[in-house]
């Protein structure tokens, strides 16, 4: 970068039009965020801070995790747990939205015209509920292995004999592959 670039870059740095106070800082901070589900924060909202801490709280209570590992596992199950629970309302959230958005908009002045854009919502409403089925399909594939871990550790601490993971090799017949 020449000397010139880096002056016009200080020049406009001055007249940068962000944000200057801390509450407009904290808004900004969420701009890219589409849905938050798997970010690394679990928590979503100012109101749902004391449901997440009853939720965390239950979870102990039933596990009774021993040591760092189960205590980690057992958070683990519950950011996964908090989060499905989001990617479910999210969903019915955003299929009732476009929906209404969409479906139930004014009418064009051809049939046609109302078909085409009808298809188009229920094409943007099966994408985003595909993609929110995956990160549903995620988060019970993770909420599970944190859970058989947690239960295969506190087995192996009550002194049960704890077997190791089975694979199993599943082949579909009747099916022509030619």
């Amino acid at each position: 970068m020449s000397q010139k670039q880096a002056e016009a870059n200080r020049r406009n740095a001055r007249r940068s039009t962000g944000p200057k106070t801390s509450a407009g800082k904290e808004v900004v901070s969420r701009n890219a965020v589409r849905h938050g589900l798997l970010s690394s924060a679990v928590y979503f909202g100012e109101d749902e801070g004391e449901d997440l801490d009853i939720l965390r709280a239950d979870f102990f209570s039933h596990f009774a995790p021993a040591g760092p590992l189960e205590a980690l596992l057992v958070d683990r199950i519950t950011a996964n747990a908090w989060r499905l629970r989001k990617t479910l309302e999210a969903e019915a959230c955003y299929q009732a939205h476009h929906t209404e958005k969409y479906l139930a908009g004014p009418e064009t002045s051809s049939f046609m015209g109302t078909v085409y854009s009808n298809i188009e919502a229920l094409e943007a409403i099966f994408e985003q509920t595909a993609k929110l089925a995956r990160y549903e399909s995620f988060l019970e594939r993770s909420l599970h292995k944190s859970l058989h871990e947690l239960q295969r550790l506190q087995a192996a601490r009550a002194g049960v004999a704890v077997p190791l993971p089975v694979s199993v090799d599943v082949e579909v017949s009747g099916i022509d592959r030619e």
